[in-house]
């Protein structure tokens, strides 16, 4: 699968095909926001943004494996927000998909901070199935956002079953070929 995406970019600057997403222009009551409380929030910097298909957003954050990953859960809510918010016209994500990697994951912790999160059976990892992405522009149309919680070693593990088949199809193709010479 190929999508179109980027990595390590502040919201306001990411691209799809040369064109940036972020609006250049901003209402008073926007621009206020966007820099209210002191902060800057146009420098907001995502690990990796993916576009998938009209509409829709990966949007995958990495943590460092000793930092508690329940500390970072609004994270992705919030460049959700900024996306759905002040994208141009043109780019209505209204779907997005969040995926929290670290390796310091207390699943309680993630449950005490939002109880709508769920353990997924034999999987190892937690979810929360829907998260209302408000979009403050008037039009009642607001997004939507999955996300899952997982540790780098689940991640791991399940790439490893996945491409099982695939790596044991290599190897035997290569002691094939040893053994022709």
């Amino acid at each position: 699968m190929y999508f179109k995406g980027a990595s390590e970019s502040q919201l306001s600057k990411v691209t799809i095909n040369g064109e940036k997403i972020f609006k250049d222009d901003f209402s008073n009551e926007e621009q206020e926001y966007l820099t209210s409380l002191g902060e800057n929030r146009m420098k907001m910097r995502t690990d990796i943004l993916l576009f998938p298909t009209e509409g829709k957003c990966v949007i995958i954050e990495f943590k460092n494996p000793e930092v508690n990953v329940s500390d970072c859960l609004n994270q992705i809510t919030k460049y959700a927000y900024f996306l759905r918010n002040f994208a141009k016209p043109q780019y209505k994500f209204l779907t997005f998909y969040g995926y929290l990697i670290g390796e310091s994951i207390q699943y309680r912790d993630v449950r005490s901070c939002d109880g709508d999160f769920i353990s997924a059976p034999n999987l190892d990892y937690i979810f929360r199935p829907r998260k209302n992405i408000p979009y403050d522009n008037g039009t009642n149309q607001d997004g939507s956002l999955y996300m899952e919680v997982l540790k780098f070693s689940t991640l791991k593990e399940r790439a490893e079953i996945r491409n099982k088949m695939f790596i044991e199809k290599l190897l035997a193709k290569s002691s094939e070929g040893e053994n022709d010479e």
